[in-house]
């Protein structure tokens, strides 16, 4: 059960960059390395999210997000042959620019690290180049790798990646890119994100975006059954947060 408590911080967070535009002014943001869920990119529709567990850990000045899914490709006479998938996951810079400018692939910057496992083993990805959006605001890269399945086959994939909080109007704040989730065979089973960060959570929120599940001492929980995520996740941490290790 979601505490009443929590939805009004939720409500106040979210309500500075509206009050910031009302007052006619910039709010200044950044994030470096934003991530997001896994996608498809080749070999779509064939194998399944069977469960999946995502944390996002704020400590110091920088989110660690660990994401770990249970795959699943057919057998059973639904699928007889071998399947090789290519899997990736975005990497982003953005930065809130003054009207009539823009940043440049040039001078964006991602991850501090990043890791692949595949059933407890470290597999090579790879990077595409940095494209810009059209509004010119972010850069975006994909680290994509492959998986290969036998009929019937479940294997455990495991991703680590490591960036500098976002900033926004001196705060910092986390945002994660759960629609990404895309070209899977079905929905996942189960699907749970989990927001943590040293001390009492409850204490150290801002604003939180959406609802969640669950608010307690150990995080704040979005849990998705048979479903997709429909809205990407958005943690604002307070002001004057200590960022010291």
């Amino acid at each position: 059960m979601v505490r009443s408590g929590m939805l009004a911080l939720t409500a106040l967070g979210l309500s500075l960059t509206s009050q910031a535009a009302a007052r006619g002014t910039v709010t200044q943001e950044m994030i470096r390395g934003r991530t997001g869920l896994p996608a498809v990119r080749e070999g779509e529709g064939n194998v399944w999210v069977h469960r999946g567990w995502v944390v996002l850990q704020a400590s110091g000045k920088d989110v660690t997000i660990t994401q770990q899914f249970h795959l699943k490709y057919p057998g059973a006479g639904i699928e007889t042959g071998d399947q090789r998938i290519r899997v990736a996951v975005r990497e982003d810079y953005f930065r809130k620019m003054p009207p009539g400018h823009a940043i440049t692939t040039a001078e964006a910057r991602g991850f501090n690290r990043f890791a692949v496992w595949l059933d407890g083993r470290s597999i090579e990805s790879r990077s595409t180049e940095w494209e810009l959006n059209d509004r010119k605001d972010t850069a975006t890269r994909w680290r994509e790798f492959w998986i290969g399945f036998k009929p019937g086959q479940l294997r455990t994939l495991r991703i680590v990646s490591t960036a500098p909080l976002g900033t926004r109007g001196g705060r910092h704040f986390v945002q994660f890119v759960s629609k990404d989730l895309g070209k899977w065979r079905a929905v996942p089973d189960m699907l749970e994100i989990r927001f943590k960060a040293p001390g009492t959570t409850e204490a150290r929120l801002a604003g939180v975006e959406p609802d969640p599940d669950d608010i307690s001492r150990n995080g704040v929980r979005w849990v998705y059954r048979k479903a997709d995520p429909d809205r990407d996740i958005f943690v604002l941490l307070p002001a004057g947060r200590r960022t010291r290790r």
